[in-house]
């Protein structure tokens, strides 16, 4: 049997299974730490979700603006709220509310 080319399993000893397999890792690692070498212009500093009771146009709105860099932190949490509170409940999480500036500070 083959595996990435490699001759696998019956062909090889433990010992040499072992470092194909140390190989084939590490040749992964590369590729998921080229994949994680993005540049942003501006840090990404929350998570959020839209609010339940916001319009399919507002969503759109802001959207627009995102993409076109123009939206203003009022813009945003105007229809959105914070998704780490609700994921941090399930582990038992509790974290400060911040207001804006905290983040503009940063």
């Amino acid at each position: 049997m083959t595996i990435g080319g490699r001759i696998w399993k019956s062909e090889l000893s433990r010992a040499e299974r072992i470092n194909v397999m140390y190989e084939i890792n590490l040749e992964g690692l590369d590729d998921e730490r080229m994949n994680l070498n993005i540049q942003f212009s501006q840090p990404i500093l929350m998570y959020r979700t839209y609010k339940d009771t916001i319009s399919e146009e507002q969503a759109d709105r802001l959207k627009d603006k995102l993409y076109r860099g123009i939206a203003t932190c009022n813009d945003i949490t105007r229809i959105t709220r914070r998704l780490g509170d609700e994921t941090g409940k399930v582990y038992g999480w509790e974290f400060p509310q911040r207001g804006w500036s905290s983040y503009k500070e940063r």
